[in-house]
């Protein structure tokens, strides 16, 4: 049976951004998602946009909130979602961010290993035209660390202050029990996140 991916897409004022987005989940070689919008009491056609591409695809369901969370309250807007989301994982898109067509198929994979319970990758920044203006790789990083051997050999990583995660690079397995992952996104530019904690039940 294929595990249920449950994509967490926050988001404000991504008229530009969020067809793109939406675009990049449903074209993903992997098919059994889901994908939970939420949007931030937008001003602009975001939670239209939202609206619209619920109707056409059940995979597809959005919150609204009345008023403006901020990036003060990101925390909730996350748990929020993840109260509503059925995956077996948890994968992050954000509103201004979309996905190569393979991305779930290939990072999937590693959850065949019962005992990953994390899974982050690199990830490209590109201009309005698309073009690719900056590439994210960890190849200079110390291999088995980034693979937390031994553990915590990652958390040591965020304390240099030299290493961060692409929000929209992680998957996570939801267990039964709580998990509590901080995520301290250091000198990611146009990243919307400066640290994100993700609370799973």
């Amino acid at each position: 049976m294929k595990l249920l991916v449950s994509i967490i897409t926050p988001t404000f004022n991504h008229e530009r951004h969020l067809p793109q987005c939406i675009y990049s989940a449903i074209n993903q070689t992997y098919k059994n998602w889901e994908m939970i919008v939420v949007d931030d009491a937008s001003t602009d056609k975001t939670l239209s946009i939202a609206k619209d591409f619920s109707k056409k695809d059940r995979r597809i369901k959005f919150i609204h909130h009345k008023t403006n969370w901020g990036i003060r309250r990101l925390k909730e807007t996350y748990n929020q979602a993840l109260k509503s989301a059925k995956g077996d994982l948890i994968a992050i898109l954000e509103g201004d961010d979309f996905w190569p067509k393979d991305k779930l198929k290939k990072q999937i994979k590693v959850f065949d290993d019962k005992s990953v319970i994390f899974s982050y990758g690199n990830w490209a920044m590109t201009n309005q035209s698309g073009k690719t203006v900056y590439i994210r790789s960890y190849q200079k990083f110390n291999q088995e660390f980034l693979n937390n051997n031994p553990p915590p050999s990652i958390l040591n990583l965020f304390l240099t202050l030299k290493f961060d995660i692409g929000s929209q690079t992680v998957m996570i397995r939801k267990k039964r029990f709580w998990i509590l992952v901080v995520f301290k996104m250091i000198n990611i530019i146009l990243l919307s996140i400066s640290q994100l904690i993700l609370l799973f039940v």
